[in-house]
C-alpha cells in the first residue's frame, strides 16, 4: 500500500517536469507581452499590455518559489 509520502517521491520527476514547463511558459509569455508593451502606440493597449506582463512575472515567481522550496530548481 502506498502512503503519501511514497506517491509524492513518485510523482515527483513528474511534477518537477510539468512545473519547468510552467515556468518556461510564463518566461514566453511575459517575454511577448513585454514587447508588444513597446511596440503598441495606444497608450491605453500599453497600460493593460503592461498590467498582463506584470501578472506573468508573478505567475513566473510563484512557480519558481515552490519549485526553489521542493529542490526542482
Amino acid at each position: 500500500m502506498l502512503t503519501c509520502l511514497d506517491a509524492r517521491q513518485e510523482n515527483y520527476p513528474k511534477d518537477a517536469f510539468l512545473l519547468r514547463d510552467m515556468l518556461a511558459t510564463e518566461k514566453h509569455a511575459s517575454s511577448l507581452y513585454d514587447v508588444s508593451v513597446f511596440e503598441f502606440g495606444d497608450p491605453v493597449a500599453r497600460r493593460v499590455l503592461n498590467h498582463i506582463q506584470s501578472e506573468e512575472q508573478q505567475h513566473g515567481e510563484q512557480l519558481y518559489s515552490y519549485m526553489k522550496s521542493n529542490n526542482m530548481y
